[in-house]
């Protein structure tokens, strides 16, 4: 795939990081897919912050579009 992306003047896709995960989860906030629980724990070490865990809603269950382009499905303009 980068390969062609390339061949575009495309730059190449790289790995995922921490920064481009937390953004997906973010919007799948936003769109109502996941919602926080109430289980927290402690963290392994004290200068982290508590866990928190999250659960699939019934929309997540179903939806489709947003899980493959949150923000377009935000933001339907930017498509």
């Amino acid at each position: 795939m980068n390969t062609a992306r390339a061949e575009i003047g495309e730059a190449p896709f790289k790995r995922p990081n921490y920064s481009s995960f937390s953004r997906y989860f973010h919007w799948f906030l936003i769109l109502g897919l996941i919602e926080r629980t109430d289980r927290r724990e402690r963290a392994i070490y004290d200068f982290l912050e508590e866990r928190v865990f999250y659960r699939l809603t019934e929309k997540g269950k179903a939806e489709q579009d947003g899980w493959k382009d949150p923000v377009r499905t935000v933001h339907p303009e930017f498509g």
